[in-house]
């Protein structure tokens, strides 16, 4: 919610090298560790952050430029994210047996580290000509108001779409957490556990470009219900009943990566469909604030 908060007033690019710093300096920092505390200081809390940091300027800051073709944009650069999670495991697994783990997070945190200070130096935005002004003489608390936008909890609509957006989290969540153990006890192999979840991702490429392009066509909201309706039927119809078998397991895991990427692809359009420009940011921000304390619960 800060992270989309401060994107408002203050533009992408101070909170993209904030972001960087902190998820970055979080990776470095991961590989000297040795304690269990240690990995949820570095990795856990500090590479959270600026990974928290980073997305609603990211994302939101398409918004920014597109509104009729607001879809496409975001079937242009969303798929990234999946292909993201198809090469950075296979190159993990790989560095672990040559380097070992702490040489294969430093080159981890460099490789990311000069990817997004390439974005740093790219990014631009429109804040300055749609952030609204904080009268200075107003109280803390006031001032405070003027950025978190309070009246969207009065919002209907904005609260339903954010219940919405916290189930579709929470399934997801809860199945690409347990692919890789599922597959281990259904007796599938280590290697097929981990390739399910490159599979899971690699599907989500396409599922990141199709349903935000067609979204532009007929609706936001019908193309994330229809996404909705696959993960749904995915499990029901495919993985319950037919996950013992290899075939059909890979199936499901490609159908629900599918649907998982053009849900998330799509979100930020939802809330900007409702939102004014200068708000995208904190209203992404405040919708995420419910659904994340929702997941943690």
């Amino acid at each position: 919610m800060i992270s989309g908060i401060l994107f408002d007033k203050y533009g992408a690019r101070i909170i993209c090298i904030c972001g960087t710093v902190f998820f970055v300096g979080g990776l470095m920092a991961t590989a000297n560790c040795t304690e269990l505390y240690q990995f949820i200081l570095a990795f856990g809390i500090c590479t959270s952050i600026g990974c928290a940091m980073l997305m609603p300027p990211l994302v939101n800051n398409i918004g920014h430029f597109f509104n009729k073709k607001r879809g496409m944009a975001m079937a242009i650069s969303m798929p990234g994210a999946s292909l993201g999670g198809v090469i950075w495991p296979q190159v993990c697994r790989k560095l672990y047996d040559q380097v070992g783990f702490p040489w294969t997070m430093r080159i981890l945190g460099f490789s990311m580290g000069g990817l997004l200070v390439i974005t740093c130096l790219l990014i631009s935005d429109r804040h300055e000509e749609m952030s609204c002004d904080i009268d200075e003489d107003l109280s803390f608390w006031k001032k405070v108001s003027q950025f978190v936008d309070f009246s969207c909890v009065k919002d209907k609509t904005f609260m339903i779409l954010t219940a919405a957006l916290f189930m579709n989290e929470f399934s997801l969540i809860m199945v690409g957490t347990y692919i890789p153990s599922y597959a281990l006890s259904k007796g599938f192999s280590q290697a097929m556990s981990l390739n399910a979840l490159t599979i899971y991702n690699a599907s989500g490429i396409l599922g990141r470009m199709i349903p935000t392009y067609l979204a532009d066509r007929y609706g936001h909201y019908r193309m994330i219900t229809i996404q909705s309706a696959i993960m749904t039927g995915s499990i029901f119809v495919i993985w319950l009943p037919l996950g013992k078998f290899l075939p059909a397991f890979l199936i499901f895991t490609i159908v629900f990566g599918f649907a998982v990427a053009g849900t998330l692809a799509i979100t930020p359009m939802l809330t900007a469909a409702i939102s004014k420009p200068k708000d995208f940011g904190r209203r992404y921000g405040t919708a995420y604030l419910f659904v994340s304390c929702c997941n943690l619960i």
